[in-house]
């Protein structure tokens, strides 16, 4: 399987994987922080799935989790657990 690095760079040492905790870019200039769930590695993408704390259709006091595939360049790693 081919492998996807952080800002679509090979000399990169962070390869992404599952479960590592992004930062995402949305496009409307917003900046949501995530998990990535899925990797599909042939369009470069990635999915991550966050907390919309803004989502104004949301009637309830926990925030409304989304699920957003994204090209990997529009994703920073922040942490990784283990």
């Amino acid at each position: 399987m081919a492998q996807l690095w952080y800002g679509d760079d090979p000399a990169s040492e962070y390869v992404v994987e599952l479960f590592d905790r992004v930062e995402v870019r949305l496009g409307d200039g917003m900046v949501a922080e995530g998990l990535v769930k899925k990797i599909h590695p042939r369009r470069r993408e990635v999915s991550v799935r966050y907390e919309d704390h803004i989502d104004a259709y949301r009637t309830t006091s926990n925030p409304r989790r989304k699920t957003v595939r994204v090209p990997v360049t529009a994703v920073d790693l922040i942490a990784r657990d283990g």
